[in-house]
């Protein structure tokens, strides 16, 4: 019984009473107060960590970075970097790329000129190479070394110049310890001895902070003008940080770090390695593969970005972004010329937003054919934040016995659901995917399911009643669970770990605040970023 169960995504969202809590500023109501999280560290993701290295020295480095891959916890990269115990093989990789980046950076004379402050003059040259340690070591460790810090690294890279002659070589050691340290591969959130009194949870301090606003707004370590800002205390009242969140979601690196969000919670970088049988679709290319990714990543772009408009327009969008690839597997005319461009699709297809797009339509589908259970669940663990409940231990996981009459996909499934070990999972996944059932295994659109029509309505227990695709789209979007989940897993994701029953309060008021301000995305990442509950921690685990 492929799906019966979570997919490893979200709990239910906790916290989704109207009630208010404290937050930032401009929601309505009485606020009520929080307990913060505890403290503690986590380490980068992996887009943080290449982040991290283009804000030091450029594209070469990233270029040239070879790091572990993320392990997710609970439905999220962020909480595994938390909470899994750094494995001795990940440890090995960090080395291996830090020395692979700092060759890279010293080898290349432009990354070279502009990553050190100045050249030494020989392999010892311990007043430039304390320079260079104290400039680059603040940004890529987020804060000001002491001297016996600056000292230990410049003795390392001192021992390295002289064993090999060269001032190449002093620093490649001095680069390749400052990223291969514990204090630039793990984020530190303790917080400071300042109490807020209202929450009795500790301030972050002001680089801990401007290092949690920057890993979470750009992926990337904080900018030496972002310390310091932060430093200067422009990150200490919510129009700051606000003047702050808005300039850095005006860089490009902010709709990088959204496109790697949206990838991993919408499970579109999974499109990249899935696999389709060639025989049953011919039409399924490497080429389309990537152009499906992209598909919805374009849409959600420009409702974020180009529009900055209501994010639940990704839901039920009415438009999309197709190349010629897209074209042909959606049966309408190629685009002239190169790209994506944006159009919409046949009426008749009833094709709205992401459920919508062939990528995630053939993500959640098997090797040569389409399955509503998959989809379903995808919908309420990934869009409603949902739990489906887990299976039974006297689950019966096949088909009934084919009794040699043709049957769509539908009825062997409302078939199976009539199993009372299966009925319970399958009931809230289902009907669903049989919206979805005019989509086949790589989304193309068919009016035939095994040479019979496709019924592709359903019903829901607190969904609602749907004649098709089209109708579920309206009710994902205006049920108050699909717009709580955008704020649940943005929220997660930006703190590592799953709200806490003292963080409801404060997740209350940013739903609400999320309502007031149109649910635009843009607006809530700012608001996420000036609540008591991302400013502060409790005492660590």
């Amino acid at each position: 019984m492929a799906g019966c169960g979570d997919d490893g995504a979200n709990p239910n969202p906790a916290g989704t009473s109207s009630s208010s809590g404290s937050g930032g500023s401009g929601a309505t109501g009485p606020e009520a107060p929080i307990q913060p999280a505890a403290g503690g560290i986590r380490r980068l993701l992996r887009t943080q960590y290449l982040g991290s290295l283009r804000v030091l020295f450029g594209e070469v480095a990233v270029e040239a970075a070879d790091p572990p891959a993320d392990l997710p916890l609970k439905g999220f990269d962020a909480i595994g970097a938390a909470e899994i115990t750094t494995a001795s093989s990940t440890v090995e990789r960090y080395e291996h790329s830090a020395r692979e980046v700092a060759a890279a950076v010293v080898a290349d004379p432009a990354t070279r000129a502009k990553a050190f402050p100045c050249e030494p003059t020989t392999p010892s040259d311990a007043t430039c190479l304390s320079i260079a340690a104290g400039t680059i070591g603040r940004v890529a460790w987020r804060r000001t070394l002491t001297g016996a810090e600056i000292a230990r690294l410049v003795g390392a890279a001192q021992v390295a110049g002289n064993e090999y002659g060269t001032i190449d070589a002093a620093l490649e050691s001095l680069v390749s310890a400052l990223i291969q340290s514990p204090n630039f591969l793990y984020i530190v959130e303790l917080g400071s001895e300042t109490i807020d009194e209202a929450t009795g949870g500790r301030l972050l301090t002001p680089g801990e902070l401007a290092s949690r606003i920057s890993f979470f707004l750009n992926n990337a370590t904080p900018t030496a003008a972002l310390l310091d800002a932060a430093d200067a205390g422009h990150l200490e009242t919510d129009e700051g940080i606000a003047a702050v969140a808005e300039q850095m979601l005006g860089l490009s690196e902010a709709r990088w770090a959204l496109d790697a969000f949206y990838a991993e919670v919408f499970r579109l970088r999974e499109i990249d390695v899935m696999n389709k049988s060639a025989l049953v679709y011919p039409l399924y290319t490497p080429q389309l593969q990537d152009s499906m990714r992209e598909e919805s990543l374009q849409l959600i772009r420009d409702i974020v970005w180009n529009q900055d408009t209501d994010a639940r327009g990704m839901f039920d969008a009415d438009y999309t972004f197709i190349d010629a690839d897209l074209a042909t597997l959606y049966g309408v005319p190629a685009p002239s010329g190169a790209g994506f461009v944006k159009t919409t699709l046949p009426a008749a297809q009833q094709r709205r937003g992401l459920l919508g797009h062939a990528g995630l339509l053939a993500l959640l589908s098997h090797t040569d054919s389409s399955s509503a259970t998959r989809r379903g669940a995808f919908v309420q663990s990934r869009l409603l934040c949902s739990p489906v409940p887990p299976p039974p231990p006297d689950v019966v996981p096949t088909f009934p016995p084919d009794d040699g009459v043709p049957k769509t996909a539908k009825m062997k499934l409302e078939k199976h659901m009539e199993v009372a070990s299966c009925a319970s999972c399958h009931q809230v996944m289902d009907p669903i995917g049989f919206a979805l059932e005019h989509y086949d295994g790589i989304g193309a659109y068919r009016e035939k399911d095994k040479g019979l029509v496709i019924d592709p309505s359903g019903s829901i227990p607190n969904l609602g009643d749907f004649a098709g695709p089209a109708e579920l789209a309206d009710l994902i979007r205006n049920d108050e669970r699909s717009a709580l989940c955008l704020v649940r897993n943005l929220y997660r994701h930006s703190m590592g770990h799953l709200e806490t029953k003292g963080e409801l309060p404060a997740l209350a008021r940013l739903d609400d605040a999320f309502e007031e301000d149109g649910f635009r995305i843009q607006q809530l990442l700012v608001r996420i970023v000036q609540s008591p509950a991302f400013r502060q921690v409790t005492e660590p685990k």
